[in-house]
């Protein structure tokens, strides 16, 4: 006898249930949700002689989650790092890899050369008008482009991603495009160089890096969630100005069960070496900081130093835990966390 449709559907979710009971591992750890301030800096030098301090976190840092929990006598405390994470602008022209991607007419192309490319090939010379005989394709191609590549800048110091951290920065790029006499095939060819050729080389040699740094953040103008490198977490609380379209919001899938703690911090902590970094038997979690050589060593802090911190709300629901997170000297710097802990026992009634 032919099954009806209400015993088909109930076989496929008794299968789906079997299936995932044989499958799926449960996972015990936490999804931190943040809501990082628009204050939440990008790590960089600042020149204290022009700029009063603001809590900047120096060159050559990171940020990372710490929880810090009470030891079982009840009187003592212990920290332990959760995640790393790096803030930086949401795209990068500056990048040697900040390029056109396969589905471009001009794969590889830097991005900012879009313009000078396009007129190129239209023979449109750059800062001339549309002459009558212009076709209407041409000058929407261009008059589009010049909209784009007006906007990076504006992307580039209005927004900030949180990624994945990695100590990696691409090499600076060459100064011969890939047709020069004596031009070096393991360099990248600068951005002015728009010929096919030094396109095809860029692409190859950005490409090589981004299989060997899969975390090397590269931003995409075109779609801001979707990098051409590295991964997307979220973004720190801002407005895109071409639209007024609202960012904000990262998450973050820890091992850890983060149930039972007392605070949650977010230090700033020297980067290590690429190489101690990428080595499988170091690693980000054994890598040691690359401190600064005048820093002392009663100074020098396995766990980072204060950039943010914050304890659980009182009156917490069962399974998610509440912090808001403050600098201790600046009210700009400042974030909301929501932690979903022990994430394979589901105790959250909506």
């Amino acid at each position: 006898m032919k099954p009806d449709k209400r015993s088909v559907l109930i076989g496929a979710a008794a299968a789906a249930v079997l299936l995932s009971n044989g499958c799926v591992e449960p996972f015990p750890g936490s999804n931190i949700q943040v809501s990082f301030r628009a204050g939440t800096q990008v790590p960089g030098d600042r020149d204290i002689d022009d700029r009063a301090d603001d809590g900047r976190p120096p060159a050559g840092t990171h940020y990372m989650f710490v929880a810090v929990r009470s030891g079982d006598d009840g009187e003592s405390a212990f920290a332990f790092e959760v995640a790393e994470f790096d803030v930086v602008p949401i795209i990068d022209p500056s990048g040697p890899c900040f390029i056109e991607d396969e589905r471009s007419p001009f794969p590889g192309l830097h991005s900012t050369q879009l313009v000078a490319k396009l007129r190129a090939e239209l023979d449109v010379p750059e800062g001339a008008e549309f002459d009558p005989d212009t076709p209407m394709d041409s000058a929407i191609r261009i008059l589009t482009a010049e909209r784009r590549v007006g906007d990076q800048n504006l992307l580039s110091n209005t927004l900030k991603a949180v990624v994945e951290h990695t100590p990696f920065e691409a090499p600076a790029p060459g100064t011969l495009c890939a047709n020069d006499a004596g031009y070096d095939d393991t360099l990248i060819p600068p951005p002015e160089c728009l010929d096919d050729e030094s396109s095809a080389a860029r692409r190859a040699l950005c490409l090589a890096i981004f299989d060997e740094h899969p975390q090397y953040y590269v931003g995409n103008d075109e779609v801001l969630s979707t990098p051409t490198n590295g991964v997307f977490l979220g973004a720190v609380d801002g407005s895109d100005e071409r639209n007024g379209q609202l960012y904000g919001g990262a998450q973050f899938f820890v091992d850890t069960n983060l149930e039972d703690i007392d605070a949650l911090l977010i230090n700033f902590q020297y980067d290590c070496s690429i190489e101690d970094f990428a080595n499988p038997d170091i690693g980000p979690q054994l890598c040691a900081p690359q401190f600064p050589a005048d820093l002392p060593d009663s100074q020098q802090s396995p766990i980072g130093f204060h950039y943010m911190s914050g304890t659980p709300q009182a009156g917490q629901q069962r399974g998610v835990i509440r912090i808001s997170l403050q600098n201790r000297l600046f009210q700009s710097l400042r974030a909301e966390a929501g932690i979903f802990v022990d994430l394979d026992d589901d105790r959250i009634n909506f």
